[in-house]
């Protein structure tokens, strides 16, 4: 995922801007690593492999989230605010079988973030700032699961069991969405209405669309705020970033009552800890632990080619959970949801 929030500054201002990440190539240059076609056998599913940030995020205030995501990327600034992918692999109810992986990110010709908080001064505009996006390749998929596979604790799986009517809603939903057009990313573009979406809520679409992404599950993955308009920078009451982390006035979210901005967000770190809390607490029926790569399968991994040439590390393979979701009816609301709004500046 991009830092195209309020962490990025501090890598923005230590790394020289000539050492952007470059484009990635487009087959994948990874050994030693097991995929769906080494697997020997791959149930009908929808799976997020989730990197939850190296240090958890705070959302209780303005304030607080500014200072948790500079600590985040200090901590480090691989996927510093966390990153989903989502493979799914199933069966069309014509009997045809269906396999792609897709996320979403930003493009490369997006404005600086350090330009943004600290010339431009938008403060937490930067939530709201239509940045252009676009779908992630295989070859970044593969490899950053890869690369995520070697850092304890940074990655884990949610797999989902699906019918081939699920399996129909969803197959119908990736064709739809990756043909129509140029996207926006960020927390505030909602993917059903195809304005784009950060790479959260473009993975939970999924769910969503097959109609197995409970309440529950929503609200255990999801937070409702209402930005201050204080918060927001413009060109005539500009908010700097020192502000953000360090005034007492973001030190809470605005009242209902009081001018504000909605934003509903997914957090990876939410999702991580709802399966960690099932799994404390004894996993209910139709819900079982979920090793995708067994131990006898862990091992070496080279990853070739930019930004981790030469990288050679072990696999600490990852773990994560199998829920069976065939119980739940498809869903039947239509596939996209209206007409996508003009973004916020």
């Amino acid at each position: 995922m991009r830092l195209n929030t309020l962490c990025s500054v501090v890598l923005a201002l230590a790394v020289p801007a000539t050492s952007q990440a470059r484009t990635l190539p487009d087959t994948p240059a990874v050994s030693g690593f097991i995929f769906e076609r080494d697997l020997p056998s791959v149930e009908d599913s929808i799976t997020l492999y989730i990197v939850p940030p190296p240090a958890r995020l705070s959302w209780d205030s303005p304030k607080s989230l500014a200072r948790s995501t500079v600590w985040s990327s200090i901590r480090s600034g691989y996927h510093s605010i966390g990153h989903v992918t989502v493979q799914t692999s199933c069966r069309l109810s014509t009997g045809a079988r269906i396999s792609f992986w897709t996320g979403m990110t930003a493009s490369d010709d997006n404005p600086a973030d350090k330009d943004l908080l600290i010339r431009e001064k938008i403060g937490l505009g930067i939530l709201f700032y239509p940045f252009k996006g676009r779908i992630e390749r295989p070859a970044e998929l593969y490899r950053d699961i890869v690369i995520a596979s070697t850092r304890i604790n940074r990655l884990f799986t949610l797999r989902f069991l699906v019918t081939p009517e699920q399996c129909d809603r969803v197959h119908a939903y990736y064709r739809g969405y990756v043909s129509s057009g140029p996207k926006g990313y960020g927390q505030s573009f909602r993917p059903r209405h195809l304005e784009g979406a950060g790479c959260t809520a473009y993975a939970a679409s999924y769910l969503e669309v097959a109609g197995i992404l409970t309440p529950e599950i929503k609200e255990s993955w999801s937070k409702s705020l209402r930005v201050p308009k204080g918060a927001i920078g413009t060109s005539e009451e500009p908010v700097k970033l020192t502000e953000l982390l360090f005034k007492k006035r973001f030190s809470r979210w605005a009242e209902e009552h009081e001018p504000h901005v909605p934003l509903f967000i997914y957090d990876t770190q939410f999702m991580f800890d709802w399966s960690q809390k099932l799994m404390a607490e004894g996993l209910p029926e139709g819900i079982s632990r979920d090793d995708p790569l067994e131990k006898s399968w862990r091992r070496q991994v080279r990853v070739e080619g930019p930004p981790h040439e030469g990288d050679i590390k072990r696999s600490n393979g990852f773990y994560g959970l199998r829920i069976d979701a065939r119980h739940i009816p498809v869903a039947t609301d239509p596939i996209w949801q209206g007409r996508a709004r003009k973004p916020r500046r």
